[in-house]
């Protein structure tokens, strides 16, 4: 009885531990940085507004996608991702203008040497534009490089 007992009180103290913890326990990120949009772009189907955004891409062990966050921390976009691992140069979002809007078309992770790339949709002809378009690239920061 006296075991019991003791093994009761052992597991509610357990669990009035994980109750009080601040932060659920996630595993080491991957990668996580910031970049900042000078214009809107379209990233997997959502828009983005202008303006700075941090990003956090989990361990592929668990599939996650990229998560990207505003300034004010508020989920923006949940994407997933191909991954290419022969890039080098420095990180930095890729951008391309199609059918008249912006669109990522790559996350490129120096630290990982890795570009994470993304689906746009095809560009169409129409009369008087021009079928190419230049290709931005914006600086992005990851943590701890």
């Amino acid at each position: 009885m006296k075991r019991l007992f003791q093994s009761i009180c052992m597991t509610s103290a357990l669990l009035g531990l994980v109750a009080a913890g601040p932060h659920p326990v996630r595993a080491q990120d991957l990668a996580q940085g910031s970049f900042v949009l000078p214009f809107e772009v379209q990233w997997g189907g959502k828009t983005l507004e202008p303006g700075e955004y941090h990003f956090r891409l989990p361990s592929p062990e668990f599939g996650e996608a990229l998560l990207i966050r505003d300034a004010q921390g508020n989920a923006k976009l949940r994407v997933l991702t191909r991954a290419t691992d022969d890039f080098s140069g420095p990180s930095m979002l890729t951008i391309v203008k199609r059918n008249r809007k912006r669109y990522v078309t790559s996350l490129g992770i120096k630290s990982l040497g890795a570009k994470l790339e993304y689906l746009v949709p095809r560009q169409r002809a129409e009369a008087g534009e021009r079928t190419e378009a230049s290709v931005p690239n914006i600086p992005v920061h990851v943590a701890g490089s």
